[in-house]
């Protein structure tokens, strides 16, 4: 999966005018959330700096089902909030949000935290 087919898929699903230049912004400040949230505290081992995808063409960080489902409802909800559909975006916003934390509660229970852990009594 490319970021590419992503942005084809949202726009059969809702069609729209916004540029790839400009999901492509929108998606790079998702990309980078998860990269700080969840990365940063549970990646196994050394963790690359974070660059922005600088075309459509690459892969996108969640590569699976997980990724699918946030990716496609975040920008479904960019594009309802600027096109002033509110009704449309709170319901993908909500969509989007569900599908974050199903992705962070598997990636929590994946991989551990790198901060040490201490018992309190």
């Amino acid at each position: 999966m490319t970021i590419q087919d992503l942005f084809d898929e949202v726009d059969a699903l809702v069609p729209n005018f916004y540029t790839t230049e400009q999901k492509l912004k929108w998606f790079n400040d998702l990309e980078y959330k998860i990269y700080m949230e969840l990365f940063t505290e549970f990646y196994p081992g050394e963790l690359p700096d974070y660059t922005d995808h600088a075309d459509a063409t690459e892969t996108p960080q969640v590569d699976n089902a997980y990724g699918r489902d946030m990716y496609l409802h975040y920008l479904a909800a960019q594009i309802d909030f600027y096109n002033d559909e509110y009704s449309k975006y709170n319901q993908a916003i909500t969509l989007f949000n569900n599908a974050y934390k199903a992705y962070e509660d598997y990636y929590t229970r994946t991989y551990s935290s790198k901060r040490e852990h201490f018992w309190r009594i």
